[in-house]
């Protein structure tokens, strides 16, 4: 029995992407109403050295200049810094914009989720509803909500596009992309492990169809 033509299966995983996407958007975007919290402060809002000129290269090579007290410097996280400083002189460093670029991000992630179960064999409502589990749990509100874990949402949306790069046959891109999520928080190490645990399900999910 047909299940639809390739462009209908196309549309119909575009719109589950898109509507999981939607869906973590609106439910986390009052915390662009919110101010700085906590590790914003020391992280963002009093950090100088994100509107000077050096932060280009003092990200990478001086992690100190990631707080305003030089503390943290055992951190290692230029990229999660790169983007507080884009923040800060492109954006005029207002807690509203900078949230509203987590709630962004987070939304980017939720649909490379639904794009990524896709991949591995799941039809459109399931990838769908995996992101939205994705998307809304409460474990993903202080990330969202705090500026300063912004992170945790470079670092994983990064490594889920590079999980759907290397099934796309992209080594060169799916490299690029797992070395950004390492750029941005420590725990995207884990993404080398991922990589063959991806390929597999993909693989399976293709050999299902294939006997359909």
């Amino acid at each position: 029995m047909s299940r639809g033509t390739a462009g209908e299966r196309s549309r119909a995983a575009l719109l589950a992407c898109v509507l999981a996407a939607a869906a973590a958007a609106a439910v986390l975007a009052p915390s662009v109403a919110g101010g700085f919290v906590y590790d914003d402060h020391r992280f963002v809002a009093e950090n100088a050295a994100l509107r000077e000129p050096s932060i280009l290269w003092r990200a990478f090579a001086d992690p100190s200049c990631q707080t305003s007290d030089g503390t943290h410097a055992g951190l290692w996280r230029p990229l999660r810094t790169l983007s507080f400083a884009f923040d800060a002189s492109v954006l005029g460093g207002s807690p509203a914009a900078m949230h509203a670029v987590n709630v962004a991000l987070h939304a980017a992630g939720t649909m490379l989720v639904a794009a990524l179960l896709g991949a591995w064999g799941a039809g459109p409502p399931a990838a769908a509803l995996g992101a939205l589990v994705y998307g809304l749990h409460p474990a993903q509100a202080e990330c969202v909500a705090w500026i300063s874990s912004r992170g945790d949402l470079l670092a994983a949306g990064l490594v889920w596009a590079a999980l759907l790069a290397d099934l796309r046959g992209r080594a060169a891109l799916s490299l690029g992309l797992g070395a950004a999520a390492l750029l941005s928080k420590e725990q995207a190490a884990v993404w080398p492990l991922l990589l063959p645990v991806s390929r597999s399900l993909a693989g399976e999910a293709g050999g299902a169809k294939r006997r359909r």
